[in-house]
């Protein structure tokens, strides 16, 4: 699937204002101190009650509340961190964002960059809510959009997705990288002859990343149920905030769905067309997720990082206004989280 060349000017004029403000303000695109003083934040809260436990070990009750604390801080340091150091706009020096990125991702978080990359970067930052090309609307254990099957399990989504979304980051430690990888073979994203690679880089990380978490804590802690208790409250947590977040951006009634074969616009107007804004004006939610509340301008300007996105929307809102596009946003997490589910009931619903 291919772009428009025709109706770029909004491209063009969106780019042009965008380099114009950074330049007036000799800015450049990349993290500053309040990216870096956020990252060392959350790296505290999420490896200091590990490291706290590991070396004292606590009762059942307090590995849980300790794993909590860490679950929140680990997907804060994924939205804020990992996630720009993955788009290359942590760091103007490439090295620090291979390691923030594949580091945070892989040994402490238990995911495989390079999907991560093929899913993320290129699947869904490419062609955002296509049908057959965006993994993060192609699951079987949704429908997403009307475009996709319907299977008779749908009509509960709205009800069975509130205790699978705290399962996200459960998946990547265990069957999603492999199922990936053997999926992207099928499809050509990964080249045969990568194969072996691939599967032995994945096999070695996950190893790594068992040893460290679950591994040496129950050589070194009392409790195996310890162990446990807050390694599955952390990624619970985790996995909640972060498909919360995420799925609050795309799967709403008012973004565009598109099929294979449909038309597809400019890239930043169907990026305006299928990705949505929520609590923009909340200060502390911008902050904690990464600025992912305004996901409109992180996928127009991926490669910047995301301590701007909130100077970047106020031109990005104008110039939709200037050419009658569309620019979506909820005032509040709460309100995009409601409509989020009613449309999973509806879509449940035989169409």
């Amino acid at each position: 699937m291919k772009f428009s060349k025709e109706n770029r000017a909004f491209d063009r004029a969106l780019k042009e204002r965008v380099s114009s403000y950074f330049e007036e303000h000799n800015l450049n695109r990349y993290g500053d101190m309040r990216a870096y003083v956020k990252t060392l934040i959350f790296a505290i809260l999420w490896l200091g009650p590990f490291i706290l436990h590991f070396f004292y070990g606590f009762p059942l009750l307090v590995s849980i509340g300790l794993g909590i604390i860490s679950g929140l801080a680990m997907a804060g340091i994924n939205m804020g961190t990992m996630h720009d150091a993955m788009h290359g706009s942590y760091s103007k020096k490439k090295w620090v964002n291979n390691l923030l990125g594949y580091g945070i991702l892989e040994l402490l978080s238990g995911g495989d960059g390079q999907n991560w990359k093929e899913q993320h970067n290129i699947g869904h930052h490419t062609f955002t809510n296509v049908v057959g090309h965006d993994d993060d609307i192609g699951t079987p254990l949704f429908r997403f959009a009307k475009a996709c099957g319907h299977k008779n399990a749908h009509k509960y989504q709205h009800i069975y997705a509130k205790f699978s979304y705290p399962l996200m980051t459960l998946l990547w430690i265990t069957t999603k990288d492999w199922s990936q990888i053997k999926r992207y073979l099928e499809n050509g994203r990964v080249k045969k002859r990568d194969k072996a690679k691939r599967y032995v880089r994945l096999a070695i990380s996950k190893t790594l990343y068992y040893t460290v978490w679950i591994v040496l804590p129950l050589i070194f802690w009392e409790s195996a149920w310890s162990v446990l208790g807050f390694f599955l409250a952390m990624h619970l947590v985790c996995g909640n905030t972060l498909a919360n977040i995420f799925q609050m951006a795309h799967v709403l009634p008012e973004t565009d769905i598109y099929e294979e074969g449909d038309q597809i616009s400019s890239f930043a107007e169907h990026q305006l067309r299928t990705t949505a804004n929520f609590a923009t004006d909340n200060k502390l939610m911008t902050w904690y997720c990464g600025g992912l509340n305004h996901q409109v301008e992180h996928h127009l300007f991926s490669n910047y990082c995301h301590v701007h996105y909130p100077a970047i929307s106020k031109i990005v809102r104008s110039s939709a206004k200037k050419f009658g596009l569309p620019y979506h946003e909820n005032a509040t997490f709460r309100s995009a989280k409601e409509k989020h589910f009613f449309y999973l009931e509806e879509l449940g619903q035989v169409a």
